[in-house]
């Protein structure tokens, strides 16, 4: 991962010993150690040793003072090479600042002085998740569980890159294990429910939306994953009521029609597309890409019907 410092990282950058920046990888260097007989050299922020600008900069942040924490944190991993979590917590001030790439160097930077931390591994694998980075993300994850195993983003992340992989009972399995630890999820019900659902499950894939409903009855996603199970049943008219408590009329027209349409219900896939089409002519391109496609299902079929 190449990452260009911003102008704000280069101006703290500026401000700490060359040490630092040949930990993050930005310039070519090696430091040396003071000799024994040396005193301690005080910095600019007043500070003496690694233990205690870590200690301050703890306290700057408990006190809402983050860019002087990041400064001493830097100072910290600058003085003590081996402090990995200094690394850590510049990352997560990083990512707090929505700077997901300077975030991804530090926590890679702490990976790498201890492979066992399991905060930077975890929020590492996380990043690489968001960036769809599936590859990357498995293996930091994996070893973020084998060394705290009680983490349950862990196991949605893993159970969501499973189902993007047609992992689904592997998916099941990691929602299974984010649930015994986080119960009151909405978001990890409907996560399990969808599993459910890719593998035809729909009995069980509706049970879970009513249940993560009933913890959160404004959950919009799981709305709509209740209106997509009843319309693989055929229940039309309650798919279309149970979409439209989360969705536009049009939408959920056009996503009922297209469930029809892949049951051979053509007939109200074409009236559900035309409804769709006319509760939205201007701004609905979908639902009249979804009648081409009926069309041309329909003449294969009919094709099909009369061959000899």
């Amino acid at each position: 991962m190449s990452i260009q410092p911003s102008l704000r990282a280069r101006r703290i950058a500026a401000s700490v010993s060359l040490g630092v920046l040949c930990a993050y990888g930005l310039a070519g260097c090696a430091a040396s150690a003071p000799k024994a007989e040396e005193a301690p050299i005080v910095s600019a922020l007043g500070v003496t040793s690694a233990d205690d600008a870590r200690m301050r900069a703890a306290d700057a942040r408990a006190k809402g003072n983050v860019d002087v924490a990041l400064r001493l944190y830097v100072e910290a991993a600058d003085r003590d090479p081996k402090d990995a979590e200094s690394m850590y917590q510049i990352g997560t001030i990083y990512e707090e600042r929505k700077d997901a790439a300077h975030a991804a160097r530090a926590y890679t930077r702490a990976v790498q002085i201890d492979s066992e931390h399991a905060g930077a591994l975890t929020k590492l694998g996380l990043i690489y998740f968001d960036n769809r980075q599936f590859d990357e993300a498995v293996p930091m994850l994996e070893r973020a569980l084998a060394v705290e195993p009680a983490q349950w983003r862990v196991h949605n992340a893993l159970g969501l890159i499973a189902d993007a992989r047609a992992d689904h009972e592997g998916a099941i399995g990691h929602f299974d294990e984010a649930l015994a630890l986080n119960p009151g999820s909405a978001a990890l019900l409907n996560n399990r429910g969808y599993s459910h659902y890719l593998v035809g499950a729909l009995d069980v894939a509706e049970t879970n939306y009513r249940a993560a409903l009933a913890l959160d009855s404004s959950y919009g996603r799981a709305w709509q994953n209740l209106g997509l199970v009843y319309a693989r049943q055929g229940q039309y008219d309650k798919a279309l009521a149970t979409l439209e408590r989360a969705v536009s009329g049009y939408v959920a027209a056009n996503d009922v029609g297209y469930i029809a349409m892949l049951r051979g219900d053509y007939a109200t896939a074409e009236r559900l597309f035309d409804e769709a089409m006319r509760l939205s002519p201007r701004h609905y391109v979908t639902a009249n890409e979804n009648a081409i496609e009926l069309r041309r299902r329909r003449a294969e079929s009919a094709q099909a019907s009369t061959a000899p």
